[in-house]
């Protein structure tokens, strides 16, 4: 992970705690999507909320385990951007739209071949943004 994860996600985190003092609610728009496709990260961030709550005494939005998931997922990156992770997390959602509407099935999104599927499509979108080509034949 990135080593400046630990004071982007601080900051963050303390910020979201000053808009809810504030009664400010941001909505995450890509909540339900940052959830089906970084489920690990999803699972830390539900964790930092649970322990949020325990240490601090504030219970913040559960959208707020999105953002902390996408601040992980940023941070697992070689550089990082976010605005690059949120653009790609719309495009892994556009995909998957253009999948099951072309073959007219839902995906299982807790299947290990829904996992396998999107950490290939992370790599191949960060080799696209890179000019990267990999090739199979030596």
């Amino acid at each position: 992970l990135n080593p400046n994860l630990l004071f982007t996600l601080a900051d963050h985190i303390n910020f979201s705690i000053e808009r809810l003092r504030n009664n400010i609610e941001i909505k995450n728009p890509l909540a339900y999507d940052i959830e089906h496709l970084y489920s690990k990260e999803m699972i830390v961030g539900f964790h930092a909320l649970k322990y949020i709550k325990e240490i601090l005494n504030v219970e913040l939005p559960r959208d707020e385990a999105s953002s902390i998931a996408i601040h992980i997922v940023n941070a697992e990156a070689e550089h990082y951007n976010m605005e690059d992770t949120i653009k790609n997390t719309k495009v892994l959602k556009e995909i998957l739209d253009i999948i099951t509407s072309t073959l007219d099935k839902k995906i299982d999104e807790n299947s290990y071949s829904y996992s396998r599927f999107i950490i290939h499509m992370r790599y191949l979108i960060k080799r696209c943004q890179n000019n990267v080509q990999i090739s199979s034949v030596k």
